[in-house]
């Protein structure tokens, strides 16, 4: 049987209700769409009313004004318990269903509650998770829009007979940031994560000089295709070609065991740029740093990640667009696991200052080592216990889990073996 459109009827379009339907009926249910004006294009089809008004036969959401609106400004949102799901934007009595979740999930997903005009951010810009909603209200451990999805498509079911939605793709990636590689421990990066995969791989011998580093890096690389296909988990590499790292002076792409590094790498795996500083928010810098990167990476630098302490939305997310980068995997918090869009699967980049949606995908992270520092060892089972329960939420929900490392944490574990256990039990866990 041939399944019929989606009829969303609203007494007016915008660009932001478009965008809702097309992240939550077409993304993640899976189904097609019209939004109308007029309620006498229904039709035989199943049906959304998206209005105050009333429409025999379809299923009632009553809408907050935000997604009509084209403008930022403070809300005071309560949230409310909702058969074990948080719930905010309430709807009339006569709706259907208690909460508008496109208004909803809108506010997590744009980030709505980063923008200055929210007055959040520190004085950098960036903007930290005890100041989101879903941290101080509990709900930040779990892809919570992937889930109010679901239970629209449970009313759905029970309202419209023969309604069929797209099954979940669980997929789990790592993701590798290379900012200074050459300057811990007086060894180059080669040489001490050779040794942590050693160290795993159940080979214990040290490296005696540089020259046997740059040996068993093929060995690195190896293993971690082997593993990375055994687990069926991706790996994405990015590298800074920036003139300073973390305020300090280096000229790192200059170095030719670092451009070595590059070369090899990309050749193995998917590559781009690991923007840090002000860089980050500069379209200047970036273009410059993507040109000093293209020769040694085999493939279109179109993939990117920001350092945790650059990233300032909507300023680096309007810089990549305009540098030509199609896809960021910076979407995160680097010091608390957790679902920061409220979705794990990668979505379009919505500016809310141009009120548009724009070509950037974003592929959010749930975890980071930064993560497992601030457990400082003290709650190392609890923090593994988090994980663990991300990573069952996110496949339980058809969900993309990724988590990202940096050079220095894996450097780190060459002497801890706490740390390798854990970069074990995420690459083993996200892959069940």
């Amino acid at each position: 049987m041939e399944l019929r459109p989606v009829k969303i009827y609203s007494q007016g379009s915008a660009a932001r209700l478009n965008y809702m339907a097309e992240v939550i009926l077409h993304d993640i249910l899976g189904l097609s769409y019209e939004i109308i004006t007029d309620r006498r294009r229904i039709g035989k089809n199943p049906a959304i009313n998206y209005s105050s008004g009333k429409v025999p036969g379809a299923l009632k959401m009553s809408p907050d004004s935000l997604l009509f609106e084209d403008d930022i400004k403070p809300r005071n949102l309560i949230v409310e318990d909702w058969d074990g799901l948080p719930g905010f934007f309430p709807t009339s009595p006569d709706s259907d269903f208690p909460f508008d979740i496109f208004a909803s999930s809108f506010y997590l997903i744009t980030r709505y509650e980063e923008y200055p005009e929210y007055g959040k951010c520190d004085e950098s810009g960036c903007f930290i998770a005890p100041s989101s909603l879903a941290y101080r209200k509990g709900f930040l451990n779990i892809p919570v829009i992937e889930l109010w999805a679901k239970r629209f498509a449970r009313a759905m079911a029970g309202m419209f007979y023969g309604m069929a939605f797209k099954a979940g793709n669980y997929k789990s990636m790592m993701i590798f940031c290379t900012g200074n590689p050459f300057s811990v421990h007086g060894k180059n990066l080669l040489g001490n994560i050779t040794y942590l995969l050693k160290e795993i791989t159940g080979a214990k011998e040290q490296h005696k000089d540089s020259d046997r580093d740059k040996d068993d890096a093929s060995m690195f690389f190896v293993y971690l295709k082997n593993s990375l296909s055994a687990f069926s988990s991706e790996a994405k590499m990015f590298f800074s070609a920036a003139d300073s790292f973390h305020g300090e002076s280096h000229h790192q792409w200059r170095n030719s065991d670092y451009r070595a590094l590059i070369r090899s790498t990309s050749l193995k795996h998917d590559a781009g740029i690991y923007l840090t500083g002000d860089s980050a928010t500069s379209l200047k810098s970036v273009r410059k740093e993507i040109l000093r990167l293209a020769p040694l990476i085999s493939q279109d630098i179109l993939k990117s990640c920001t350092d945790p302490s650059a990233l300032v939305i909507p300023e680096s997310c309007r810089v990549l667009c305009d540098a030509g980068i199609k896809e960021d995997y910076s979407m995160g918090y680097p010091e608390d696991p957790g679902f920061r869009a409220g979705i794990s699967r990668p979505f379009r980049f919505f500016d809310l200052r141009n009120n548009r949606v724009t070509g950037l995908l974003i592929i959010p992270y749930q975890m980071t080592d930064i993560a497992l520092a601030k457990y400082n060892r003290t709650n190392i089972g609890a923090f593994r216990k988090i994980v663990e329960g991300m990573i069952n939420v996110t496949r339980e929900s058809g969900g993309h889990f990724v988590s990202l490392w940096h050079e220095t944490s894996l450097t780190d574990a060459c002497d801890d073996g706490e740390w390798k256990e854990i970069f074990e039990f995420v690459l083993d866990r996200q892959a069940w």
